[in-house]
């Protein structure tokens, strides 16, 4: 029960006077643990879906680590694979331009082939420095 209490006067008499109230509050107090109990359940399941959803990011995360590495692995693997032709190539392309006997057409066509030995060699090098980026940071 709330009790409320407070002075009147009673102007035909000039008496003091206390006016009373009695308020039931158990309805109040009924409803007010009612909704308690209802943000308590909101916030127990929106916890539970915060907890699921960080379980999912957390095995995405895990996933796209591996899914790094083994691009890692296949990126210096492939680059190396790639450039033991070029060499062999440079080398070949080399001993052909030091014959006398090779017309001029022949050296310039082994000129473009050396050119383009080097693009690869650059492209291979520039994706060895592409593949060991990490976070924002270059890692030589």
């Amino acid at each position: 029960m709330l009790l409320n209490a407070r002075p009147i006067s009673q102007k035909s008499r000039n008496e003091p006077l206390v006016l009373l109230t009695f308020t039931d509050t158990s309805s109040i107090l009924k409803n007010q643990r009612s909704s308690k109990k209802e943000l308590e359940n909101i916030i127990n399941e929106r916890t539970k879906a915060l907890e699921k959803s960080y379980s999912t990011v957390k095995e995405k995360n895990l996933f796209l680590e591996k899914a790094n590495k083994e691009l890692e692995t296949f990126t210096f693997i492939s680059s190396h694979d790639l450039q033991e032709p070029l060499r062999k190539i440079r080398i070949f392309t080399s001993a052909l331009l030091e014959n006398e006997d090779l017309s001029v057409k022949g050296k310039q066509d082994l000129g473009k082939v050396q050119k383009t030995v080097t693009r690869m060699q650059s492209l291979i090098d520039d994706l060895l420095v592409y593949g060991r980026i990490k976070e924002g940071n270059q890692v030589y």
